[in-house]
């Protein structure tokens, strides 16, 4: 896809992928989320074929056992943070449009936060993922991401929403406690 539209390079590539982001993120701020959606897929499709040097992705691996030699679209090292932090705000931008949707996106917020933090680690990361799996009532994971997200915020930029998410986390065990002090409690009066 990419190739015939004349991007030819790992470099054309990213350039072309950060003008899908561009795009996305018009169209997130006018809050049509399917149309920003659509240009951050396009954004992820266009640096799909991009490698990261030293590293082997399935489809390369294969080729290579098949003894196919393709073309080398090994990204240059001095645009290997640019391309992961594409990836990773890509990904989270996508976090952020499926949690302004409907619950049932729930899991695909959840993917795309993981993908994000697979390419860049950041409290922020944790911090949206944190929020999903408190949305989904997954206590532990919720714990598990908001405190990670606490040790990264090295400035303490984010600590007061941390904090207050680890609140909510508490209020909800509390809940959870109850219901099951309750639940238990009804089954030994009978």
């Amino acid at each position: 896809m990419a190739a015939e539209e004349g991007f030819q390079t790992p470099s054309e590539l990213l350039a072309a992928a950060q003008n899908f982001k561009q795009q996305g993120n018009a169209f997130f701020k006018e809050g049509n989320y399917p149309k920003a959606l659509f240009q951050y897929h396009q954004a992820l499709n266009f640096v799909k074929p991009v490698g990261i040097p030293g590293e082997v992705d399935a489809a390369t691996s294969q080729a290579q056992a098949l003894g196919v030699k393709g073309k080398d679209m090994s990204i240059p090292a001095e645009q290997l943070v640019e391309l992961r932090d594409l990836k990773a705000s890509t990904n989270l931008n996508m976090l952020q449009c499926y949690m302004k949707q409907d619950p049932s996106k729930l899991p695909k917020a959840l993917a795309s936060a993981t993908e994000a933090l697979r390419h860049r680690e950041t409290s922020k990361g944790y911090f949206k993922r944190g929020q999903c799996h408190l949305l989904r009532e997954d206590i532990d994971g919720a714990r598990q991401d908001f405190e990670r997200a606490r040790e990264l915020d090295t400035d303490s930029v984010m600590q007061k929403a941390i904090e207050s998410e680890l609140a909510k986390v508490v209020q909800m065990e509390r809940r959870q406690e109850q219901k099951q002090k309750k639940a238990f409690g009804n089954m030994f009066k009978a």
